[in-house]
């Protein structure tokens, strides 16, 4: 699959999809070694952390529906 500047590729249970006008600035913040949690919720934010860490995050109780913003 080619993609052209601006989209980007997600890959998951159901196959791949081609995302138009993505954030790639925030696809590949990790790339330059930062997080970017530009409106991002607490489940996102914390699916990164432990990719980046090897660590595994478990929820006791109700994921509060809060939004991170920050680089």
């Amino acid at each position: 699959m080619v993609l052209k500047p601006g989209q980007q590729l997600q890959a998951g249970a159901g196959g791949m999809e081609v995302v138009q006008n993505a954030n790639v600035e925030k696809a590949i913040a990790w790339k330059n070694g930062l997080f970017n949690f530009d409106g991002v919720g607490l489940r996102d934010m914390m699916r990164q952390l432990e990719r980046w860490y090897d660590l595994e995050v478990v929820y006791e109780g109700n994921v509060p529906d809060v939004v991170f913003f920050g680089k």
